[in-house]
Formats: structure tokens, C-alpha cells, sequence
């Protein structure tokens, strides 16, 4: 009787839990309305891990979300059925916003109703980057690129989750960085400082790291393939590593940003005495070269008790870029003995030019982020590399009214489309470089490495696929770059913004720069021009214009332009241009520009440049902004395989062209 007693219990335990939990293995697996899961969300108010609400994408039997700084997957869904349908995980019934399941891997979500099973996969991706979490002190926000904001906290998450860094004590430090980046405010750059050398994600240890936004690079990876072929086919003495990752600041999720060393004299990184930047952009400079008259400034110092600014280190830096440039531009600078070469690592020279000419970078004509640095001997070796995002065929002005050096700081070209065509010499006829390429020597070292790249270009193409692959979930949350959000209507105070800190890096006139004083005049030395008084006049000699007398006009001869009188006006014939008046106006005809009117503005079409409109420059409005329509774009697959195409054809033009130089 027990045992009778016994069996039935346990038959009607088996017919309670069959009931209750009708799994597959108790019913069909059937596709019905009434068992669908309509919806699934993870939402910020049921986990604490989360920055914001994720709606998921289902399709068929899969469920998909992405959360691209993800690092703890487990998580409260909230989800809605069809009709009165059940949910179950591993046979454990779910509730909506509550059941709390770990995602680190796919899991099997079961909806039953009426005996059948509608079985889900459910896949919570992030984006396979490591992540790096900054909170300021207090939250505040990161408004300055010189002043350093203390007591910042920092970790930094591999792509599984796992913890690479973190500062046990909020000791780092962090402030922007960057010159026309910096003031886009929608995805800005930043610097880093921490308390000690560390190595992050398998880097070399180091103290000063930084964050680059790549906002104008809808690719994000153009730093890191420069960086990449600076590794793997040159022999300079160093070239930055990096990581892309994603970034979360104060708990807002930033975007991809490139995790990299930045450039210092340490015994990892740079070598040498001193590290100094080319920067013609910048208008001002610790020196001026002797020849190039190109502005130069020392970023990094490595002798101990010294600092950039002081005196006798700028006389030093000064003696040794002075005697370089005269002997490089002198008849006799390809003496063996005495020549530039004497002065020089001729090989880094060659590499340097080899990675930006290649990637036909428009920065990279000595025009701003050229890089060189002095050992203790005196010799000068160029390098590192740095500052890629406009490069390799991505300059995105290429269709903005043909505007080039004009709309950019006269950088170069004035044609913007130039940039993007594998053809033609940009960093080659720059200072220094223009005078090298006519050493049959400098340009045979050249060829050999362009020779050696293009046995080799599988790999940099399968190179450029695998950056790609790992970076394509990153990319389809990166939503904020320049094609998506220019960010220059200055009518958008919100959107791109400068401060005077901005102005003076820029080298704005009018602002307060270096050298100049409070009025925005020339009132400390040493001036930047030579023969400037303190004023910002001419009152001392050499004056820099032939013809110019003390007060800075031209009251002596010879006159530098064709029909210039004493006063500096045009009072003589010839004129130097079609159509131009006694007054040295355009009140004639013909006008030397189609679409010109008798005042020598535009007053009437076709205007003279592709893209210009009535109103101002192509692609421009009133306010400098981008108030037409942006210029539709390629898709990430697209501006891959255009830059694998730009590199291709360009190795091919660089080889071309040398091997035709060197038979002439």
C-alpha cells in the first residue's frame, strides 16, 4: 500500500512539473502567434551597468543587441510575448526586468504557450574593444588642453571584461588636447597622465598616453595603419603603439578613440636630447629657420634640470637647425665630408618621408605634427611619425569648392581634391625634402623601401582587412564624425567653439601668442620676424622684403613687384595683372578671373571655382559653416577598400616616378 501510495505522488509530481514547465522536451517546438517574443530591451534603470537603453534586434529566431562598452554581461532584460506566453532560461521561468542572466555568452530563451516552444537565441555583443573609463573629480568636465585636472580615476578593461589598469588611488591626470580637433566639441581629444610607468593593454610602460577622437577619419583607422607601416617597413628609432578602444568619460559613452604613446624623450620612447616640431601652422616659434624660415619649437627635453624654454637650450637647438639648413641649402651640401649628410641620419629622413609622402599626409609638409629630434652628438634624425587622420586618400575638404591651402592654413595644395589622388609630390617639395630629392643617394634609399613595401603589399592589405574586421561593430555605433556631424556652422555655438586658449595656439592674430603682448602686439623678444621692433614694426635691420626702408613700406629700390612705386602702390606701368588700374584696382576689363565684376568681387556667374555658390565659397555658408549638403560618402566597407586602392596606386606612382628620376 506504501509503494502504491508512493507511485502516485510521484506521478503527480511529474504531471505538476510537465505542466508547469512544458520545455521542449515536453512539447514540439512550434512557431505560433502565440508564442513570440516581441520585444527585448536592456534598459539603464534595471542595470546599473549599462549608460543608457538598448532596444534589440530580432530577426527570425535571433535576438541581437549591441552595447559597445559592455565589460559585465550580466544583466535584467525586459522583454514582451505574444498572448499569456511563458519565458524560461535553462528550464528557470524569467520575469520581465528581474531575472537577472550572464550574456557572456548566447543564450537559449524558450517561450511556450498552449504546448509549444518557440525557442530564441539571444547574443549581447560589445564591440570587442578594450574599454577606458575616466571619471574627473566631481564629474567635472575636461575644458582645458595646458592645465591638467588631478585626482582622475581611470580603468581600463580588456574586450572579456577582464581589468588591465586601474589606479588604485584617483592619481592620474587628464586635460585635452590637439589644435582644430580640440575645438570640435563633439568628439574632442584628450591627454593622460599617470602617477607611474605602466603598461596598458601590452604597450611599453609609460607615463603619457593619449586619446585620439579620429573624427575626421570615418575609417578610424588611418593613425593605426600609418602606425602599423612605420613598425613594419622603416627603421625609424620610434613609432607610437596603439589600441583602439572605447571610451567612457564621467559615464558617458564617447566612441572609439586610439589609445596610443605619445611622443617623449624617455629611454622607451624617444630618443635623445631634444624632440622638435616643425610648425608653420602655429605662425611663431622658439626658432625660425635660417633658410626655410619655417617655425620651430621644442616639445621635450631630456637633459635633467633644463626646460624647453630656456635660453641656452633654444641657442643650442637653434646652432644646430641653423647649421643644418645653410649647408643643406648651400651648392656644396653633397659633399661627402662636409655635407648635409655629415649632419644627419640620412635613413630616417628616408623613412619619415617614405610613411607620409606615401600616405600623402596634408599636415605633413613641415606645415604642423613634423617631428624630428637631436642626439648628443648633434645629429638630427626625423621622426617619430604622427598625425595621420587626414591621410591616405581621407581628407574630407576633397570636394569642399577646391579650397586647399586657403580654407586650411595654406597647408599645401590649393586644390583640396589633390590630396585624395594617389598622384603627385606633396611632402617631397616641402623644406628639407625638395633640396634631398635632388640626391640621387636619398632617392635610391627611397625607392629601395617603396620597392620592398610593394613586394609586401599582401600582407599590408590583409593587414588593413583585419583592422577593419575588428573594428566593424565599433564603427556602427560610432555615429559622430565629420561626415555625420561637421561641427563648423559657427552658428551652432554647441558645436565647434573657440576659446582665447584655442586662438593662441592657432596662432591667431590679435590674441594673446607667444611674443606677443596684451594688445596682441609684438612687445617681448625675440620677435618673430626679423627686423621687428617692438611695436611689430620694421625698425631695425635686415628687413625681410627687398626694398623696405625703416618703417616697414618701401621707400627704396628695388621695388619686389612689377609697377610698384615708392609708396608701395601700383602707380607705374607694367601692371602685374590683367585688368588692373592705376590704383592698382580692377577697373578695367578684361578681369583676370571668370565671374569677376568691376569691383573684383563675384558678382556674377559662372564662378571660378568648382562648387562656389553666390553666397560664399563651395560647400560653404555665410558663416564658414557647411550649410549645403555634406558631399555623400562611402560605407565603411567602401573606405576600406579605397584606402587598400589609395596605398596600392600610390606605392605604384611613388615606384614610377623615382625610377624615372633616376634615369634622367
Amino acid at each position: 500500500m506504501q509503494n502504491k501510495r508512493t507511485l502516485q505522488k510521484l506521478l503527480v509530481a511529474v504531471l505538476i512539473v510537465s505542466r508547469c514547465l512544458p520545455t521542449s522536451a515536453a512539447t514540439a517546438e512550434k512557431h505560433t502567434n502565440n508564442n513570440q517574443l516581441l520585444t527585448f530591451n536592456l534598459l539603464k534603470a534595471d542595470n546599473k551597468n549599462l549608460l543608457g537603453d538598448y532596444e534589440a534586434t530580432i530577426s527570425g529566431d535571433t535576438i541581437k543587441i549591441l552595447v559597445p562598452y559592455l565589460v559585465d554581461f550580466k544583466l535584467k532584460p525586459t522583454f514582451t510575448t505574444s498572448a499569456k506566453a511563458k519565458v524560461f532560461v535553462d528550464d528557470a521561468l524569467q520575469t520581465s526586468g528581474k531575472s537577472l542572466i550572464d550574456f557572456s555568452e548566447p543564450m537559449q530563451y524558450k517561450v511556450v504557450a498552449k504546448n509549444a516552444v518557440h525557442t530564441y537565441t539571444v547574443m549581447v555583443f560589445n564591440s570587442g574593444l578594450p574599454v577606458v573609463c575616466i571619471n574627473t573629480n566631481g564629474s567635472k568636465p575636461i575644458t582645458s588642453k595646458r592645465e591638467w585636472m588631478d585626482s582622475t580615476q581611470v580603468t581600463i578593461y580588456r574586450a572579456n571584461g577582464q581589468i588591465d589598469f586601474h589606479t588604485t588611488q584617483p592619481d592620474a591626470q587628464v586635460k585635452g588636447r590637439g589644435n582644430s580637433t580640440w575645438s570640435v566639441k563633439v568628439k574632442r581629444p584628450y591627454a593622460l597622465k599617470l602617477k607611474k610607468k605602466s603598461a596598458l593593454l601590452g604597450m611599453p610602460k609609460g607615463k603619457r598616453w593619449c586619446l585620439l577622437a579620429n573624427f575626421y577619419d570615418p575609417s578610424l583607422m588611418r593613425n593605426e595603419l600609418a602606425n602599423y607601416l612605420g613598425q613594419n617597413y622603416t627603421n625609424l628609432d620610434w613609432t607610437p603603439h596603439g589600441q583602439h578602444v572605447e571610451l567612457v568619460l564621467n559615464g558617458v559613452h564617447c566612441g572609439n578613440y586610439y589609445l596610443c604613446e605619445q611622443a617623449k624623450t624617455t629611454k622607451e620612447r624617444v630618443p635623445g636630447d631634444y624632440l622638435i616640431e616643425a610648425d608653420r601652422k602655429a605662425g611663431c616659434g622658439d626658432i625660425i629657420g635660417a633658410k626655410t624660415g619655417n617655425f620651430f619649437n621644442i616639445k621635450d627635453i631630456s637633459l635633467k634640470g633644463k626646460k624647453e624654454s630656456d635660453p641656452d637650450v633654444i641657442a643650442d637647438v637653434k646652432k644646430i637647425l641653423d647649421r643644418f639648413e645653410t649647408t643643406l641649402y648651400s651648392d656644396d651640401y653633397l659633399n661627402p665630408e662636409t655635407g648635409y649628410k655629415t649632419l644627419i641620419d640620412v635613413e630616417s629622413f628616408v623613412d619619415w618621408l617614405l610613411i607620409k609622402e606615401l600616405s600623402k599626409d596634408y599636415d605633413g609638409n613641415m606645415f604642423t605634427s613634423c617631428f624630428c629630434h637631436i642626439m648628443a652628438d648633434g645629429i638630427i634624425r626625423m621622426g617619430p611619425i604622427w598625425d595621420f587622420d587626414l591621410a591616405f586618400g581621407g581628407n574630407p575638404f576633397g570636394n569642399e569648392g577646391g579650397l586647399g591651402g586657403l580654407a586650411m592654413g595654406f597647408g599645401g595644395e590649393n586644390d583640396m581634391a589633390f590630396y585624395n589622388q594617389p598622384e603627385g609630390y606633396h611632402i617631397a617639395k616641402a623644406d628639407w625634402f625638395d633640396r634631398m630629392m635632388l640626391d640621387p643617394e636619398f632617392t635610391g634609399l627611397l625607392l629601395k623601401k617603396i620597392d620592398a613595401m610593394i613586394a609586401d603589399s599582401a600582407t599590408i592589405m590583409a593587414h588593413i582587412d583585419s583592422v577593419a574586421a575588428q573594428l566593424a561593430l565599433s564603427v556602427s555605433a560610432d555615429t559622430v564624425n565629420y561626415y555625420t556631424n561637421p561641427g563648423f556652422d559657427l552658428s551652432d555655438s554647441t558645436a565647434m567653439s573657440f576659446t582665447m586658449e584655442d586662438l593662441e595656439d592657432m596662432g591667431v592674430g590679435g590674441f594673446p601668442m607667444p611674443e606677443f603682448d596684451s594688445a596682441g602686439g609684438f612687445g617681448a623678444f625675440p620677435f618673430p620676424m626679423p627686423g621687428m621692433d617692438s611695436a611689430g614694426g620694421f625698425g631695425a635691420f635686415p628687413f625681410p622684403m627687398p626694398g623696405m626702408d625703416s618703417a616697414g613700406g618701401f621707400g627704396a629700390f628695388p621695388f619686389p613687384m612689377p609697377g610698384m612705386d615708392s609708396t608701395g602702390g601700383f602707380g607705374a606701368f607694367p601692371f602685374p595683372m590683367p585688368g588692373m588700374d592705376s590704383a592698382g584696382g580692377f577697373g578695367a576689363f578684361p578681369f583676370p578671373m571668370p565671374g569677376m565684376d568691376s569691383a573684383g568681387g563675384f558678382g556674377a556667374f559662372p564662378f571660378p571655382m568648382p562648387g562656389m555658390d553666390s553666397t560664399m565659397f563651395g560647400g560653404f555658408d555665410a558663416n564658414f559653416g557647411f550649410g549645403s549638403a555634406q558631399t555623400p560618402h562611402r560605407t565603411y566597407c567602401e573606405e576600406v577598400a579605397w584606402i587598400k586602392e589609395f596605398v596600392s596606386k600610390r606605392l605604384e606612382w611613388l615606384k614610377s616616378d623615382l625610377e624615372k628620376r633616376r634615369k634622367r
